[in-house]
């Protein structure tokens, strides 16, 4: 098996917040990156480091590096392809 890894940067479509799981608390995000005006990706990201907290605010920009799991994705009511991501073992940078 393969094991993939990527970076992307992007804005945070709303602020982070903390969610508690079974193992714990962790911080979840959405980071929105547009590649062209039809198109933009959306991705998932939950990471452990509460302390960026403060900093992760809607509009926010951010890199992000993880390994990606993707869902099918269609046009919406406008025509644009929104393609929803995860990253799972997401390491968070500020830019």
């Amino acid at each position: 098996m393969d094991i993939k890894n990527i970076t992307i940067t992007g804005n945070l479509v709303q602020d982070a917040e903390i969610i508690t799981g079974e193992n714990g608390n962790f911080v979840s995000m959405k980071v929105a990156c547009n590649t062209t005006k039809e198109y933009c990706e959306y991705y998932q990201v939950n990471h452990g480091v509460e302390a960026l907290i403060p900093y992760l605010k809607k509009g926010s920009k951010v890199g992000v590096s993880g390994i990606p799991y993707s869902k099918p994705s269609k046009p919406n009511s406008l025509g644009v392809v929104e393609v929803y991501h995860s990253i799972k073992q997401a390491k968070v940078f500020l830019l």
